[in-house]
């Protein structure tokens, strides 16, 4: 996988996500936020994890 490509890391967290996987899922769409901070998406996914 790409380390630096937010794209990847969003990528993963979706599948992750959708397969139950909510720890990884959370760790993907937190690195996609440090390397994107202004994805309000992303944001709003964290936010919808931590509070399941």
């Amino acid at each position: 996988m790409y380390p630096r490509s937010g794209q990847a890391h969003f990528v993963l967290g979706t599948v992750a996500q959708k397969s139950g996987d909510k720890e990884l899922a959370i760790e993907c769409f937190e690195k996609v936020l440090e390397l994107d901070p202004e994805n309000q998406d992303i944001a709003h996914r964290l936010e919808d994890l931590h509070a399941q």
